[in-house]
């Protein structure tokens, strides 16, 4: 289900111009990625995933994105006719430039205008790179390392291993035998990790599994896509993938198999 990075994003594509994903080498728990608004697409829908969100405009003077993990549908505005520079942190982590607990950012999304707030990271240096691969570089080198690491403690970091493993099919009773515990403990361990608890993290899961073999073969029934993967019919599958995206299964298929392969530079606007 999830790659380097716990979690997919995949309306961004839909919503965004020239949306890309590095493929490159990322340190474990991070996705990078780049897009661009226009005056058109200037808003994006996260789903839930249980990942937090950073957007960097690549311009100065204007407004930076923390996105937390959401529990629904979730539309951002951004500043059209810019390039933005994207990270996606692994469930309950966060890096930021001071310590933040992802549990306090569930549900939220916060914008920060003045460089003061979100020092050492600085949009006009990103604007000095126009690919994306020198962008990632460039925060891999000179941001990442000035950043504080907000990461899950070892019992929910285990709790997360084992739902994504499982496509969020796992029962809570057989996550909380897994660690000796009872299942009201590790569900106050998990919330106060990540803000929700880890049914609803399974259901992000779960979801994100079934997206993932969406993206894979977008030809294939909704149908072909829900063995074994713990919804109860087609009918459940349908009103929660409307739920989380705002959309139909077949609405989704169609926007995917219409999407043409982007460029692989990102210039600046």
């Amino acid at each position: 289900m999830f790659s380097n990075c716990p979690g997919t994003q995949p309306l961004l594509r839909f919503d965004a111009a020239g949306f890309r994903e590095f493929s490159g080498f990322l340190p474990a728990g991070l996705a990078v990625y780049g897009l661009r608004t226009d005056f058109i697409r200037r808003c994006v829908r996260l789903i839930p995933n249980g990942c937090a969100e950073l957007l960097i405009p690549a311009c100065a003077g204007e407004v930076l994105v923390l996105a937390g993990a959401q529990s629904r549908l979730c539309r951002v505005n951004l500043q059209p006719g810019l390039l933005y520079f994207g990270i996606r942190f692994s469930p309950g982590t966060v890096c930021w430039n001071r310590p933040l607990p992802p549990a306090g950012l569930f549900d939220q999304v916060l914008r920060f205008s003045f460089p003061g707030e979100y020092s050492p990271i600085i949009p006009e240096n990103l604007a000095r790179f126009e690919t994306l691969e020198k962008k990632t570089a460039y925060f891999l080198d000179s941001v990442l390392p000035c950043l504080v690491r907000t990461a899950p403690p070892p019992a929910v970091s285990l709790m997360l291993k084992r739902i994504t493993e499982t496509g969020g099919t796992i029962r809570i009773d057989e996550l909380a035998g897994g660690l000796s515990c009872s299942s009201r403990h590790i569900s106050r361990l998990f919330l106060a990790a990540l803000g929700c608890s880890p049914k609803s993290f399974c259901r992000y899961a779960r979801f994100q599994t079934v997206l993932a073999a969406m993206e894979r073969a977008p030809g294939r029934s909704s149908a072909a896509f829900l063995q074994k993967t713990g919804y109860s019919d087609r009918a459940h599958f349908q009103r929660e993938f409307r739920e989380f995206t705002g959309i139909t299964p077949r609405q989704y298929t169609r926007q995917l198999t219409a999407l043409t392969p982007t460029a692989g530079i990102l210039s600046a606007p």
